[in-house]
């Protein structure tokens, strides 16, 4: 990553954070999602094939780093 899109990116992030620490009041403690609903979301045989990025559910599960 080039110097010039890390300090875009930096400030945006410093941005978002700053919003997110305004609004913090505004969001639930606790989480919305019932027990088992994601589980109940996933299928119920293992996928047969890996996607591009080397593991089958990797978007769901994954931290993505560039």
């Amino acid at each position: 990553m080039e110097k010039e899109m890390f300090r875009q990116y930096g400030y945006k992030f410093v941005d978002w954070l700053t919003d997110y620490f305004e609004e913090i009041e505004e969001y639930p403690v606790l989480s919305p999602v019932k027990p088992g609903s994601v589980l109940n979301q996933l299928p119920e045989k293992p996928l047969s094939e890996v996607d591009a990025r080397g593991g089958g559910v990797c978007g769901f599960f994954c931290v993505q780093s560039p």
